[in-house]
């Protein structure tokens, strides 16, 4: 979001090349070269320079650079109230007045091709421009923009006047961040709906009110852009009826002053101008005209309807009388139990329901949108203030200029029906006649344009009594000694800048101090950071760890499975070989018995003549060992297989 100066590069009156010194026009730059180089703006300036010479004088100060900065104003402002008044200050004034009027003259007399426009409204184009660019150069004389009450404001000064009064920097600032980072992020998901919505009230059978805005897409755009990022940023909910229709004027301002794009699109800086002024406008409205959910806003509703009762009655009492027979009249068949007799209703109520569907629009639908944005100049000129000091006002001139259809009126429904249509016709003209004839002392008073010339205290003896004072001579010649008193002055000074020397310093050190803390803070926060990541490391080094190891021991364990199985069937096998064995030994034994026999008888002689017998070589399994021996003996040879197995596989710890 650009400053606002980046928008008047935009303004469609405002010529790019003319623009000088925070936009201001070069006529009126001109202006202000021509009299600075007058006569009287001489004179002035001289008889200003002696009048802050006395008051330094009378406050015992040598030079006015000695002065504090709000001291400076002080002294500015009494010697302005004491030259306000004299010859030479009205024959400036005389001269501004001549300069400024050839200015204008000379530059409203300059015409463009095809140009429509008379030379009055090309004067009042050009001082409308001058005073937009001198609001944007100084916006805290916002206030003098009270002086124009009861005018309707030219586009481009209408536009700079609401941008100053509505500004909120922040909420433009919100939107463009969300257009940055993700355009769809400020589309509600209600768009659709939105934009039908906005295009039913600009186009409906009462678009006469709306005038070029029914006619043209761009506004329906833009107004369907702002509430969607509304419905964004409040969360969703449902838009009521006064959301939709406080958005037209600020559209209507914005889109007639600022340009558009060649393809008639929209740019972001020209809804987020809408956007800020919405939203503050939002923000900044009195509890009179929001919804009647609480005590506290009937309680305001209630005294402004009581005040405009007064006011209506105290310019046309038999009005009064007639809105007070009407309202107690209903053409709806009542409910009972839930609607109560209205002549039992007080009449100030009656009046508040009648008017708060109005006020809380703000007169949006019901007049025509000239004098809308007539009404919404005078409001936002007195923003600042309490706006349900001015709205009963503006109610009551309403409610007077329709006198002629109120009164064939005789109940409620007809009242309103009379408000709803008839209001369309009412025009800026009889709204300032109105206010001139009744109403125009009273709101002076209130906008604070009743006051004398002189609103600073004068401390001055010759401009309060009208003579030199006595001590006048003496200040001349010299005579009175000041020494102590300008030695006084200066210790004042000088310990008013140690000071203010000690709380910059006392502030530095503050600032210093805040800046080692987030620095710890900081470099902690780092640390723990760099703690945790290693920490986040070591379990992760260990559980990897871990894992490995329970791959490792559960590939051992299906090894060891296996081996164990191919013991079992290796067991398994050798006993069922066991089993068999014993019948076969004993066959083979009897056989051989028999042959031994048979070799013993043929082999004696040869035995007989050896010299050295040789005894037969025992067998591993004796021919005479029993079957328990036999199976005793192979039971034992397995197990010690098995163990030694064992021992290979878990080691000594699980032999047992």
């Amino acid at each position: 979001y650009q400053e606002p100066i980046s928008l008047y590069s935009n303004y469609t009156s405002l010529r790019i090349h003319e623009m000088e010194n925070f936009g201001i026009p070069l006529w009126l730059l001109e202006t202000k070269g021509e009299i600075a180089e007058s006569v009287e703006w001489q004179d002035l300036s001289s008889e200003l320079f002696a009048a802050v010479q006395q008051q330094l004088k009378e406050h015992n100060v040598l030079f006015y650079t000695d002065l504090a900065d709000e001291e400076k104003a002080v002294v500015m402002d009494r010697a302005s109230a004491l030259v306000q008044n004299g010859d030479k200050y009205k024959a400036l004034n005389r001269r501004v007045s001549f300069v400024l009027d050839k200015q204008l003259n000379v530059h409203s007399s300059v015409t463009k091709d095809n140009e429509t426009k008379t030379k009055t409204e090309r004067l009042l184009e050009s001082a409308a421009e001058g005073s937009a660019a001198l609001l944007h150069r100084w916006p805290d004389q916002k206030s003098r923009v009270r002086i124009c009450f009861n005018r309707e404001f030219p586009v481009v000064l209408r536009l700079e006047v609401w941008r100053l009064v509505l500004s909120c920097r922040r909420y433009a600032t919100e939107y463009l961040d969300n257009v940055k980072r993700n355009r769809m992020q400020t589309v509600s998901a209600r768009d659709l709906e939105i934009g039908q919505k906005c295009e039913a009230i600009l186009k409906s059978s009462d678009s006469q009110r709306y005038g070029e805005m029914s006619e043209s897409s761009r506004f329906v755009t833009a107004m369907k852009t702002v509430l969607s990022w509304y419905h964004v940023w409040r969360d969703g909910g449902e838009l009521s009826e006064a959301d939709y229709m406080l958005s037209v004027p600020l559209v209507s301002a914005v889109l007639r002053t600022l340009c558009c794009d060649e393809d008639g699109s929209l740019d972001d800086e020209v809804i987020c101008v809408v956007i800020e002024m919405y939203l503050s406008l939002l923000e900044k409205r009195p509890s009179a005209i929001l919804e009647l959910s609480n005590q506290e806003n009937k309680a305001a509703a209630n005294v402004m309807a009581q005040r405009v009762e007064s006011l209506v009655n105290g310019v046309d009492s038999q009005l009064c009388s007639l809105l007070h027979s009407a309202l107690a009249v209903s053409s709806l068949p009542a409910q009972p139990g839930r609607d109560p007799n209205p002549e039992q209703v007080p009449f100030y109520k009656r009046l508040r329901n009648l008017l708060h569907p109005v006020v809380r629009r703000l007169f949006v639908g019901y007049l025509n949108m000239d004098v809308v944005c007539f009404v919404w100049d005078q409001l936002i000129m007195v923003f600042d203030s309490p706006l349900e000091d001015f709205l009963p006002y503006l109610c009551a001139i309403q409610l007077l200029l329709l006198k002629d259809n109120l009164q064939q009126c005789q109940s409620r429904q007809a009242v309103e029906h009379v408000l709803l249509t008839h209001s369309s016709k009412l025009t800026v003209r009889q709204f300032q006649r109105l206010v001139d004839e009744c109403f125009i002392t009273e709101l002076r008073q209130l906008l604070g344009l009743e006051f004398s010339h002189s609103t600073v205290p004068v401390v001055d003896p010759l401009a309060a009594i009208g003579m030199p004072p006595p001590w006048q001579q003496w200040s001349q010649h010299g005579d009175v000694q000041r020494e102590d008193l300008l030695h006084n002055r200066q210790m004042q000074r000088q310990q008013r800048d140690e000071e203010h020397e000690r709380l910059m310093e006392a502030k530095r050190e503050q600032e210093e101090a805040r800046r080692r803390d987030q620095l710890e803070k900081q470099q902690c926060l780092e640390d723990e950071k760099m703690r945790a990541e290693r920490e986040v490391q070591r379990k992760e080094e260990e559980r990897r760890i871990l894992e490995e190891r329970l791959e490792q021991e559960k590939a051992l364990r299906l090894r060891a499975e296996e081996e164990r199985r191919q013991q079992q069937d290796e067991l398994e096998r050798l006993r069922q070989e066991l089993a068999a064995l014993p019948t076969r030994r004993s066959s083979q034994s009897s056989n051989q018995r028999h042959q031994s026999e048979q070799s013993d008888h043929m082999s004696e002689p040869s035995r007989d003549n050896s010299e050295q017998p040789t005894q037969r070589q025992q067998s591993p399994l004796d021919p005479h060992l029993t079957t328990e021996q036999i199976n005793d003996v192979m039971t034992d040879t397995l197990q010690r297989v098995m163990n030694a197995v064992n021992t290979f596989t878990h080691g000594p710890d699980e032999t047992q």
